[in-house]
């Protein structure tokens, strides 16, 4: 007898149900699943997500509490959203205008899903530019960038959009998301950086040939 590890999931035998979450990874699933937060109280304009459960867009918001209230509009400029409009940053956390005044928010959006958590550190960084190791391939997002000078001086980095080009304190993934720019005025000669690469594909694991029948 053979069967696709989907068909043993369907037969739901509880004697191997605990192995298949784990070859699924099944927490990680789960994280991807589209979200709902409430009554969250932003700071600094912003709406700090778990790492494994960034952004990738946001679908709807109600301001609760603030200088404007009832829903908010996505913003089509996720980096900037107006007054009246929610937006996201790069790292995927959620970003609010601060005309608004919000106190207290309810934000629905769906996280970015097949993703797993890299972290690089003291990467050299040769002519602006960190090249992505083989580790760290098929890049998502970072999350955070620390760069540091030849004389050790450290600068946490804004992340900004992947293909920007990087005015002084910022840095962005390369259009093809396999290196990361600094600028040159900024002489960051190593960094530390938080990111999110590609994950399992959960399809793979559920079409392939199960061992647990």
């Amino acid at each position: 007898m053979t069967e696709k590890l989907r068909d043993s999931i369907n037969r739901s035998d509880p004697n191997v149900a605990h192995d298949i979450n784990r070859v699924l990874r099944f927490g990680n699933v789960l994280t991807g699943l589209r979200r709902a937060i409430r009554g969250q109280v932003p700071v600094a304009l912003t709406i700090v997500l778990p790492n494994l459960a960034k952004a990738e867009r946001v679908l709807s918001a109600y301001s609760r509490a603030g200088g404007t209230t009832g829903p908010l509009a996505v913003s089509a400029t996720p980096l900037t959203p107006g007054a009246g409009e929610v937006g996201w940053t790069p790292t995927g956390d959620i970003l609010f205008n601060v005309a608004d005044g919000i106190t207290s928010v309810d934000v629905e959006y769906e996280p970015v899903v097949n993703v797993e958590e890299v972290t690089l550190t003291g990467y050299p960084v040769v002519a602006d530019t960190l090249t992505l190791p083989a580790s760290a391939l098929l890049a998502i997002a970072l999350l955070e960038v620390t760069g540091y000078t030849a004389l050790g001086v450290a600068t946490q980095k804004t992340v900004m959009v992947a293909g920007t080009v990087p005015n002084a304190t910022e840095c962005a993934l390369d259009a093809a998301k396999a290196t990361i720019a600094f600028n040159a005025a900024d002489t960051v000669v190593r960094a530390d950086v938080v990111m999110l690469k590609e994950g399992t594909d959960i399809g793979v694991p559920l079409e392939a040939l199960s061992t647990f029948i």
